[in-house]
C-alpha cells in the first residue's frame, strides 16, 4: 500500500513540475523572449528601424533606406527593451526597435508588441542589421524564367530570381509573380548562389514607395 501511494505521489509531482515548466516557457515568449517564428514571417506585420522621436502615442523610426515611418502604440502594446520587460518610457531616441502589429485601411501601423534596445538587432529583418536582400523600383519582369529586375536608389540595376518556393506579398496581400507590375517598389529577402544570382525566399512591395 505504501509503495502504491509513493508511486502515485511521484506521478502527481511530475505532472505539476511539467505544467510549471510549460507555463514558464509561454511567459518567456510573451514577455521579453523571442517572438514566435510566425510573427516575423509576414513583412506587412512588422516595422522597425532606429528611433528618431517618441511621443505618448507613437514612435517614429528611420529604416535602412533612410525613410521615416510611424509606429502607433496603445495601452495594449507590450514592450521589451534589452530582453527585459519594459514600458514606452523605457525607450530612447537612438534605440533600435522592431514592432509587430498590423496596418489599418489607411495604412497606419499599430503595434501589438515593441522589442529592441540600445544595440542594433541582428539577423534577417532586424533593424540595424545587414539587410540580406535586394530592393528597388521594378523595371522589368520575366515570368518565363521567374525574374524581377529592379533599379536601386543609387540607379544600380539588379535581378531578383524567384523559384516555386518563393512567397509573394503585394500591397499587403498574398500574391504571385504575375501580380507585380513595372513601376512597383519591391524588396526581396533571400541569398546569393555560387554564381552570384540573388535567389528570393520572399518578395514584398506594391505600387507605393516604402513607408507610404
Amino acid at each position: 500500500m505504501r509503495k502504491l501511494l509513493f508511486r502515485l505521489t511521484l506521478s502527481i509531482v511530475a505532472v505539476l513540475l511539467l505544467n510549471i515548466a510549460s507555463q514558464g516557457t509561454i511567459f518567456a515568449q510573451g514577455h521579453g523572449g523571442h517572438p514566435p517564428a510566425h510573427d516575423n514571417a509576414d513583412p506587412s506585420k512588422r516595422l522597425g528601424g532606429q528611433v528618431t522621436e517618441i511621443s505618448a502615442s507613437a514612435i517614429k523610426v528611420k529604416n535602412r533606406e533612410g525613410e521615416e515611418q510611424t509606429i502607433t502604440v496603445t495601452e495594449k502594446t507590450v514592450y521589451s527593451r534589452n530582453r527585459e520587460e519594459a514600458t514606452l518610457s523605457s525607450f530612447k531616441v537612438g534605440d533600435f526597435i522592431v514592432a509587430l502589429g498590423s496596418r489599418d485601411a489607411n495604412g497606419q501601423f499599430t503595434a501589438e508588441r515593441v522589442m529592441g534596445g540600445d544595440k542594433p538587432l541582428r539577423g534577417p529583418g532586424g533593424p540595424g542589421g545587414p539587410f540580406r536582400g535586394v530592393g528597388g523600383e521594378v523595371t522589368a519582369i520575366d515570368s518565363s524564367v521567374g525574374t524581377i529586375t529592379v533599379k536601386g536608389r543609387g540607379g544600380e540595376t539588379q535581378t531578383i530570381y524567384t523559384t516555386a518556393q518563393t512567397s509573394f506579398n503585394r500591397n499587403r496581400q498574398s500574391a504571385s509573380l504575375a501580380d507585380f507590375k513595372i513601376g512597383d517598389h519591391v524588396r526581396a529577402e533571400g541569398s546569393r548562389n555560387d554564381s552570384g544570382q540573388f535567389i528570393a525566399s520572399q518578395v514584398f512591395g506594391g505600387d507605393q514607395k516604402p513607408g507610404q
